[in-house]
């Protein structure tokens, strides 16, 4: 009896060390820095990391976080391990095979993707924050997304803003903000006569007065067949051929000749405007503070109550202008191809057709 009584007491004695030092190591383990003063929800482990690896809360432990990010964190302890197969760190945890740092795995936008996990969405970016963290981002970012930091712990930038914005910076952030644009209005009318006589006064994107500075002068295509508009004489004998199917279907924009515009609005002389939100083409864009998203459009003013996004260029056959009263616009440009031409009190887009010499109407008429 006494020598098991010895036994059992060597044993607890024994056991009691082999317990006393497991503890040590622990203590250790979890005390790098020498005490426990990491924060709730901080970082407290990592590659190279020299600080402290216990935390200040014993409800509290250090951990893989738990929302997928490849870093350590101060948790609240769950009711189970946190080592066991299923546990953070094993088979199916987030450094398994499976995991966000894993070979050969893939995750989402927004997930980690630190040690060389690509991205499941072919057209996204594994971003790299630091030396210990990735991120998966979309090929563009939502509208006022965070697009760059520079800081003591993450230095990057992903420059891939919506259209209508730009990656800006903001402290030590960089983030999504809108572009600035010009407002652009509808050219006012220009009822001045400038254009001296043979001289062009008219033709795609042309900014000048379409009016001949001669009375007897009028802007009509070249009668010597080139493809341009110039302030020629008016003929004596006009009456005579006036009537003429032929003559009216080839010279049907005539009406417009007297209305010369001045398209001095549309120049990059505004100042820049930044818009607290923008709208597509043929959307409203009355208010001072709506823009058009697409960066080439024009908002343009139908009437003092109503302005359009319209883009640049027109499609085919699009009404560009109306002068009717309520509507007084006018915005010529059309496709390659086409010219803005007066259609009653609208304007359309509409293709060039073949010019005839004035000398040849007179004859066809007289035969």
């Amino acid at each position: 009896m006494k020598i098991f009584a010895l036994a059992v007491t060597a044993v607890t004695a024994l056991s009691a060390v082999e317990a006393s030092e497991q503890a040590s190591i622990h203590l250790r383990i979890h005390d790098k820095g020498g005490s426990c003063t990491i924060t709730n929800e901080s970082q407290c482990n990592g590659q190279n990391w020299t600080a402290s690896t216990c935390c200040a809360d014993s409800n509290y432990e250090c951990r893989w976080s738990d929302d997928g990010q490849n870093v350590q964190r101060c948790q609240k302890k769950k009711g189970s391990g946190t080592t066991g197969g299923t546990g953070t760190t094993g088979g199916t945890g987030t450094t398994g095979g499976t995991g966000t740092t894993g070979g050969g795995g893939t995750v989402g936008d927004w997930g980690a993707c630190t040690g060389g996990l690509k991205c499941s969405n072919p057209t996204s970016v594994c971003v790299k924050y630091s030396n210990y963290y990735s991120q998966c981002k979309p090929a563009t970012l939502p509208t006022g997304e965070l697009c760059g930091q520079k800081d003591a712990a993450n230095d990057w930038k992903y420059d891939k803003c919506p259209s209508n914005q730009k990656c800006s910076a903001m402290g030590t952030d960089f983030r999504c903000t809108n572009k600035k644009q010009k407002k652009k209005t509808s050219p006012r009318k220009d009822d001045s006569c400038t254009i001296t006589n043979e001289s062009q006064c008219d033709g795609q994107n042309w900014t000048g007065s379409t009016c001949c500075a001669d009375s007897s002068y009028e802007c009509r295509w070249s009668d010597d067949g080139q493809n341009v508009k110039r302030c020629q004489k008016i003929s004596d004998d006009y009456s005579d051929y006036s009537d003429s199917s032929d003559y009216t279907d080839d010279y049907s924009d005539s009406d417009d000749y007297s209305d010369s515009y001045d398209y001095s609005d549309y120049s990059d002389s505004y100042d820049d405007i930044e818009y607290s939100s923008y709208v597509d083409d043929w959307a409203d864009c009355t208010k001072d503070d709506v823009g058009c998203t697409n960066p080439s459009s024009f908002c343009v003013y139908h009437s003092s109550s109503y302005a359009q996004c319209k883009p640049y260029p027109l499609p085919s056959g699009e009404l560009c202008g109306q002068s009717d009263g309520t509507n007084e616009w006018y915005y010529p440009f059309c496709t390659s191809g086409e010219s803005c031409e007066a259609n009653g009190s609208d304007f359309r887009c509409t293709k060039a057709k073949a010019k005839h010499h004035h000398h040849h109407h007179r004859q066809h008429h007289r035969a």
